[in-house]
């Protein structure tokens, strides 16, 4: 997580794949509708890769804590 308190940006970047778990997630390329009740703030139809979406809904409380 990167702050740049010149311009106010927060920058959350995630690893890339390491190890089977990262990789059988990296499997789930898919997409699936956004779910707005998890994701507010989301457009109506919008459309995620299935994997990213487990991962980031793993990791969104901590990582919106550390934002705030």
């Amino acid at each position: 997580m990167l702050w740049n308190k010149w311009n106010n940006d927060i920058v959350v970047a995630f690893r890339g794949t390491v190890g089977k778990v990262s990789g059988v997630q990296d499997m789930k390329f898919y997409y699936t509708e956004v779910p707005r009740q998890q994701m507010p703030g989301s457009c109506d139809g919008c459309k995620v890769q299935v994997g990213f979406q487990e991962n980031w809904l793993s990791l969104r409380e901590e990582v919106l804590d550390k934002v705030k």
